[in-house]
């Protein structure tokens, strides 16, 4: 008898606005995600305490000036799991930020472990910009994201999306951070 044949099974991936009920899934996936040792998350491959906590992640979903997505896989049965996110702040009026007004900070972004590599996190980057452009188009002129000074690979990662360094750093509880940016003119991934 021949041997049976493998079939490479495709899940539908799709990219929606986090809610109050995601919480607790979305607070395991970050922190599944910061807290690998395998993670490219991990900037020194040693086990870290939580990147967000639940108290945390539920305030940052009833911010109104922040956004949450996530990026879920249906499995041909109808399952759905949680494999990445990312989240956006409009920067214009908005209280202490470093950023120009008419642009978008991204942060929070998070592959889970077991799905890295895959294309989910250059999907939330293209998705996250896309909504932007659609909520806040006749303003939006880039995007900025922070790279810890430490983490070349990830920056490197970053700058394939098309992001590049502005020059600037800037520091947050003691670490040292590049600044991104994106032109929302330019705003497909490159493959």
């Amino acid at each position: 008898m021949p041997p049976f044949p493998h079939h490479k099974i495709q899940a539908s991936i799709s990219v929606r606005q986090a809610t109050a009920r995601d919480a607790q899934e979305l607070c395991n996936l970050i922190n599944q995600a910061y807290g690998s040792t395998s993670s490219w998350a991990n900037a020194d491959h040693t086990p870290q305490s939580q990147r967000v906590n639940l108290h945390e992640l539920n305030d940052l979903l009833l911010n109104t000036r922040k956004h949450l997505l996530v990026a879920t896989i249906t499995s041909c049965g109808g399952q759905e799991k949680m494999v990445g996110c990312i989240q956006l702040e409009y920067c214009k009026n908005c209280p202490g930020c470093r950023l120009p007004p008419q642009s978008i900070f991204l942060s929070l972004f998070a592959t889970h472990p077991d799905h890295q590599g895959q294309g989910i996190g250059r999907l939330l980057f293209q998705r996250a910009l896309d909504v932007a452009v659609e909520w806040w188009s006749d303003e939006l002129e880039a995007a900025y994201l922070w790279v810890m000074d430490q983490r070349q690979a990830i920056m490197n990662w970053y700058m394939k999306l098309g992001f590049e360094s502005t020059g600037a750093k800037c520091e947050t509880e003691g670490k040292l951070y590049h600044v991104l940016r994106k032109s929302i003119l330019a705003r497909e991934v490159p493959v």
